[in-house]
């Protein structure tokens, strides 16, 4: 793999100014889940007049989707509207043949509002480049109005960790969350905890490309 294909979805959003959110599986990791994504969703503002700089810059980094005529129809909302009923879908989903397992997905409909998502969103950074990531109770909401079952999964456990917050912090005290549930979803996240909660978010980061990488040993072009 090249470089860090999250990265080079966030840079490239970041260099074009829209304004975005990250969203899904990605946003769960960098609030504590440890668990492995091979996406980026993103929510990006959808009524900015940097909308088409932003795809163009994506596409400039080798980020489009199969059918490059998608990249003009999400300009417009007659486009994104259309596209939406294909299916049902519910992103412009966008590859790097150089990352073949990775995908940036970009939502055609704003999940929640976007003004009010962007907010309240929490700024990361990644070795010195910054991204807004949803934040806990909007991920909340979100992943329990799924009816998905790796949504569901992670609503649980996103609601643990809000609930938990303090003692989440202290490792005696996890222990004593460990043995008070009988829940296996969240038995499972505090037994993989306690190296992943001391991760930085540049370091969640790494640890998603590196799994991304291994990932991508047994994916054929």
């Amino acid at each position: 793999m090249h470089q860090n294909p999250y990265l080079t979805a966030i840079q490239s959003l970041n260099e074009s100014e829209i304004r975005y959110v990250i969203v899904g599986g990605f946003a769960v990791v960098m609030h504590g889940l440890n668990r492995f994504t091979p996406d980026l969703n993103v929510v990006v503002d959808l009524e900015s007049s940097h909308l088409k700089v932003a795809l163009s810059r994506l596409r400039a980094n080798h980020l489009s989707p199969v059918n490059e005529d998608e990249l003009l129809s999400f300009s417009t909302s007659q486009g994104r509207e259309e596209m939406s009923q294909q299916g049902k879908r519910w992103f412009l989903s966008l590859r790097d043949v150089q990352a073949p397992t990775f995908s940036l997905d970009l939502f055609l409909r704003e999940p929640l509002k976007f003004e009010d998502l962007f907010s309240r969103a929490l700024e990361c950074s990644f070795d010195g480049v910054s991204a807004p990531v949803a934040s806990l109770s909007d991920l909340i909401t979100m992943k329990c109005n799924s009816t998905r079952g790796q949504d569901r999964m992670d609503c649980e456990v996103l609601r643990f960790i809000q609930e938990h917050e303090e003692e989440l912090q202290v490792a005696a005290k996890r222990q004593g969350l460990l043995e008070n549930t009988d829940q296996d979803v969240i038995r499972d996240y505090l037994t993989g905890l306690d190296d992943f909660a001391s991760l930085s978010h540049s370091e969640k980061l790494s640890w998603l490309c590196h799994m991304l990488t291994h990932l991508g040993q047994f994916c054929l072009l």
